[in-house]
């Protein structure tokens, strides 16, 4: 029986042998990579400077959701300017490669976007994870594609981060107790290491990845068909990591995951 990882969705950060792109500055948030940046600014959007500010305010991410929720306009003009801290747990951590735009929502009850954080670090995927407990550092832009939102960000510090196994630990604990593998990663968030072998169509006809596995059990990961272009620029026996969500049915697979070269 093979082992399966299904990534429904897949963010890229860096491949191997590309860095990320130079920074560039601007206080306006891109539009999910519709539209170009707005009027330059003096922000690194990366999230950089951000790092050693000292928040104005701190509160958490459904207080904040439930402010702007009742007046959006004067919660704007009252922290226009100021530097906030909202504490979370990550709904969904998602990525626009062309824009070179990372985003991270931050769960709000009965609000399925929640409050949306971002910058231009492609690597964010990689400090924060869904389930994640998080809190972020950053202001209010003079231009808002969500009500709410903050951009840039910077990732102040981040508990209950997915844990790391390789494709081998996971092949290995699915064999030795497929009833206590189920128990212990069913829906549960992983990031998973391992070799790349080639990129395609599945027999469902899905775009996947192939991670190598154990003898036959190699793991299929599915892609969206826009991450086409960012799979085939993977090489045969490139180490790539995995982050996504174990569902188990009657093979373990991956879903909700993003991947990068190593």
């Amino acid at each position: 029986m093979k082992a399966r990882a299904l990534l429904a969705f897949v963010l890229f950060a860096a491949l191997a042998g590309c860095g990320q792109k130079d920074k560039a500055t601007n206080t306006n948030p891109p539009a999910d990579g519709k539209n170009k940046p707005g009027t330059p600014g003096k922000l690194d959007e990366t999230g950089a400077d951000l790092a050693a500010a000292a928040a104005d305010v701190t509160m958490s991410a459904a207080d904040w959701h439930a402010e702007f929720k009742k007046d959006a306009n004067a919660a704007k003009a009252k922290y226009k300017d100021k530097v906030i801290e909202l504490t979370g747990r990550a709904a969904s951590v998602l990525q626009n490669p062309d824009a070179g735009v990372a985003f991270v929502h931050l769960k709000v009850e009965k609000d399925i976007l929640g409050v949306r954080g971002s910058n231009k670090d492609l690597n964010l995927w990689e400090k924060v994870s869904e389930g994640a407990d998080v809190t972020i550092r950053g202001r209010v832009p003079e231009f808002q594609i969500l009500t709410g939102e903050l951009y840039p960000i910077h990732i102040v510090s981040v508990k209950n981060l997915a844990p790391t196994m390789t494709t081998a630990e996971l092949l290995a604990d699915y064999a030795k107790d497929k009833e206590k593998f189920k128990a212990k990663w069913d829906d549960k968030w992983v990031y998973l290491e391992g070799e790349f072998v080639r990129a395609g169509k599945s027999k469902n006809d899905y775009e996947e990845i192939v991670l190598k596995g154990a003898g036959k059990q190699d793991i299929h990961c599915t892609i969206p068909a826009d991450a086409k272009k960012q799979a085939a620029k993977l090489k045969p026996g490139q180490k790539v990591k995995v982050l996504g969500q174990m569902s188990i049915f009657e093979e373990p697979t991956l879903q909700q995951a993003l991947f990068r070269g190593l």
